[in-house]
């Protein structure tokens, strides 16, 4: 449909360094033009006490293995009953262990993959839900065609889209100062609401492998886990600039999308035409998520993409005890690991240009006692950081959630 081609434009542009965020809000405006004003439908008449229970719903296709699921976990498992009911509008295609247990934590759940956007927007009516939550803004199995029919009264997005829906339909999203800095209400056509510490939070698995110890093999390597999608013509440039710059160090790139031979050799390609030998590249394609912690524990020194950072990969990779070099850049999506890592004594490894990237990423390379205090001590210090503090966060977004409903209520 060419609403959802539309809506793939919105969210690839984000992976474009060279548009400027003005122009990507300006394609969700189109979209929000276009596609996103069905005629507004009545939601339910508002009981306007603002300390009442709240219901609150949540829409994803995602409640599974995936970063939407580490980062609705906490809230879902430990909102407080009393005063918050919690429904999980569900278009999860291949469910798994994570939606089983976030279908276990929530009050009620439903299965949305066969409701049409208007089916979906009946069926929000009818359960009387006061705040709709959309995690995945223009990712692919969105629903934001279902929130433009106005099925509650408050509508947030929030943790699966790193940017303005640009829909006219959703009232707030969720952000902290770190990834939406004073100033960024230019950017987005929702409200902005700032939590106080972080604008998300991650639930760490059971069973995390353990950190082992630095390798005995003596060979520094730089690494990314992230989608290369997000490995652009800058980023590539500037990698093979830092990997050459640390005689004998290689670079590791893992991701699924690696298994195919023909990416490999063109990604290998692009490297060597930027001036580092293909033979000092690793790659590595899918494997299970375990695998994928200890291959990440393997590297030195991980590289985050330029033109959108890392989320979950930042957080599982500091996990590991890996440190990250991060650019910081002007929007949410270039500015995932600031607030993290800043929280974690890293704040001097999220640099603001490239030049100041290299040298951060080279001088860690070189400072082997760093680096081994960091892989000692930094999962400890990950698990205590309000990025894995569920409890603390989930009291965070409650208050949040009451924030936007008094006002709603005029209160």
């Amino acid at each position: 449909a060419a609403g959802t081609v539309a809506s793939y434009l919105c969210y690839a542009l984000c992976y474009d360094a060279t548009v400027p965020a003005a122009a990507v809000l300006d394609e969700h405006l189109i979209w929000d033009a276009r596609f996103g004003r069905p005629g507004q439908s009545r939601f339910q008449a508002v009981d306007r006490d603002p300390e009442r229970r709240l219901r609150i719903g949540y829409v994803s296709p995602d409640f599974r293995a995936h970063p939407v699921g580490a980062f609705v976990a906490g809230p879902i498992e430990r909102h407080d009953r009393a005063r918050f009911e919690v429904t999980c509008y569900s278009a999860t295609r291949r469910p798994d262990a994570m939606t089983a247990r976030l279908r276990a934590g929530a009050d009620r759940w439903c299965d949305i993959g066969a409701l049409s956007d208007e089916a979906l927007a009946a069926q929000v009516r009818d359960d009387g839900i006061d705040i709709l939550v959309d995690l995945s803004g223009h990712m692919a199995g969105n629903r934001l065609p279902a929130f433009a029919r106005r099925p509650a009264p408050v509508q947030v997005s929030w943790a699966g889209y790193p940017f303005s829906t640009g829909s006219g339909a959703i009232d707030w999203a969720v952000v902290d100062a770190s990834v939406a800095p004073p100033g960024s209400e230019a950017l987005f056509t929702e409200r902005l609401l700032r939590l106080p510490r972080a604008w998300t939070c991650y639930t760490p698995p059971d069973a995390l492998p353990e950190v082992p110890a630095q390798r005995p093999d003596g060979v520094l390597r730089f690494g990314s886990f992230n989608n290369p999608q997000k490995i652009d013509a800058a980023t590539i440039a500037l990698w093979a600039r830092i990997v050459a710059a640390v005689p004998g160090a290689r670079l590791a790139l893992k991701a699924p999308a690696f298994d195919d031979a023909a990416i490999r050799a063109a990604f290998a390609q692009r490297f060597v035409a930027a001036g580092l030998d293909a033979e000092r590249i690793d790659f590595a394609g899918a494997s299970s998520w375990q695998d994928q912690l200890r291959a990440i524990a393997g590297v030195d020194v991980a590289l985050d993409p330029l033109p959108y950072t890392g989320a979950t990969t930042t957080i599982e990779t500091l996990l590991m005890g890996v440190p990250v070099v991060s650019l910081a850049g002007d929007t949410c999506f270039r500015r995932h690991a600031v607030g993290i890592m800043t929280d974690v004594g890293l704040g001097d490894l999220v640099t603001t240009s490239a030049e100041s990237y290299a040298a951060a990423a080279v001088a860690l390379a070189g400072d082997s006692a760093r680096r081994a205090r960091l892989r000692r001590d930094l999962r400890a210090a990950m698990l205590a950081a309000p990025v894995c503090d569920t409890a603390g966060f989930t009291r965070d977004l409650e208050q949040a959630y009451r924030t936007m409903w008094r006002d709603r209520c005029g209160a």
